[in-house]
């Protein structure tokens, strides 16, 4: 399986990053970014080891020209983009600047991921994303989510965690937020991305008929974490008793079922005084606003 991964240098795309490297059906990781970033500190892996094997690429990409003369050739035969890509307002410094990175920097990846062939769009979203929504963070990861499912991938996964607990990197409001609720680890939705991933390309799940995109909410992301070590160690054919966590004609135990989202209508206002920032770390030195998550 070759990917290409987006936002590496966040709380969540860090890990990503870090399972991707540890299964032995990733063949390739590309990771793009606005600069070649130092992972020598990803506990469990040697970045630079697979970097001098050629398995990873670090290649640093401008955001403001996304196309395929400047950014294609690192999309050509890929079978997955994954995007852990995000900002806030605040980081940004406006709403206008906000809406670029969150949303500009991702469609345009997408969109060009598309056209170059990749057959899989694996996206960080968030909980509450609603094209309709008042709120400008839940708006623009709506529509996002609504105009990735248009560009056609042959499946389009959707990750909407809620709060994250981001250990050293959480926020101040995050951490009042995590007096009164409970947080899903960064490495969680890590896992569950990769597991998702390593069905589609490797464990053979079959897609409901006519299926080509998939929400994955908090319940959903935890059992496809929970499986992630089952399909690491997945190295024979599968064999009839292997769990198939996407959804079938007959849903067998522990299967996860995600949403299948024909289009949806604008959902109800979530409710929300104010805007909340539940999946976007800051990167160092922040060009135009732009962050991981």
């Amino acid at each position: 399986m070759k990917t290409v991964i987006l936002g590496a240098s966040g709380a969540t795309g860090k890990l990503l990053l870090s399972e991707l490297i540890k299964s032995k059906y990733v063949s390739e990781i590309t990771v793009l970014g606005r600069k070649v970033y130092d992972f020598s500190d990803l506990e469990g892996v040697d970045v630079q080891a697979e970097v001098d094997s050629n398995r990873v690429k670090m290649a640093a990409v401008d955001m403001e020209k996304i196309d395929a003369e400047s950014c294609g050739s690192h999309l050509v035969d890929k079978d997955i983009l994954f995007s852990c890509l995000g900002t806030t307002r605040k980081v940004a410094g406006s709403a206008e600047a906000f809406r670029h990175v969150d949303f500009d920097y991702n469609f345009n990846f997408a969109k060009l991921a598309k056209e170059s062939g990749v057959k899989m769009y694996s996206l960080l979203s968030s909980s509450g994303a609603n094209a309709g929504s008042w709120f400008l963070y839940l708006k623009t990861k709506g529509e996002l989510d609504e105009a990735a499912k248009k560009l056609e991938f042959e499946h389009v996964s959707i990750f909407r965690p809620g709060f994250l607990a981001r250990g050293e990197k959480q926020r101040f409001g995050e951490k009042i937020i995590g007096l009164v609720m409970s947080a899903m680890p960064c490495m969680t939705v890590a896992q569950a991305m990769l597991s998702d991933a390593l069905q589609m390309f490797k464990l053979g799940a079959a897609k409901p008929t006519g299926q080509t995109s998939a929400i994955f909410e908090n319940s959903d992301i935890k059992k496809l974490a929970a499986a992630m070590p089952v399909a690491v160690a997945v190295s024979e054919p599968v064999v009839a008793s292997a769990p198939v966590l996407v959804a079938e004609a007959a849903v067998a135990p522990e299967t996860v079922a995600p949403e299948v989202v024909p289009e949806p209508a604008a959902s109800a206002e979530p409710a929300a005084s104010a805007e909340p920032a539940v999946n976007a770390e800051p990167a160092a030195a922040p060009t135009r606003g732009e962050t991981e998550q």
